[in-house]
């Protein structure tokens, strides 16, 4: 069940992209927050299943404000990784 309102959900953000690169007219925090939700499906079938979201997070992906967000927020993990963490 839980699959599937997922797939309802991907569905639905498909249509809406459809025919836009962004959720709103330009790329915004929430396009930010949308492509973290959508790299956590990465490596499922439900996203390789919308090829525009799979588009969509791969553009928002290389955008400077989505590495300069994600490096930021990775930063407190590497800085206090313990000393013998792999690098």
């Amino acid at each position: 069940m839980v699959v599937e309102m997922a797939r309802k959900r991907l569905g639905e953000l498909s249509a809406w992209l459809k025919g836009r690169d962004y959720l709103e007219d330009r790329f915004t925090a929430g396009d930010l927050l949308m492509t973290t939700v959508l790299r956590i499906l990465r490596h499922t079938d439900l996203l390789a299943e919308q090829p525009a979201l799979v588009a969509y997070r791969a553009r928002c992906e290389a955008r400077p404000a989505f590495a300069k967000a994600l490096a930021a927020q990775i930063e407190p993990f590497v800085r206090n990784a313990p000393a013998n963490a792999p690098a």
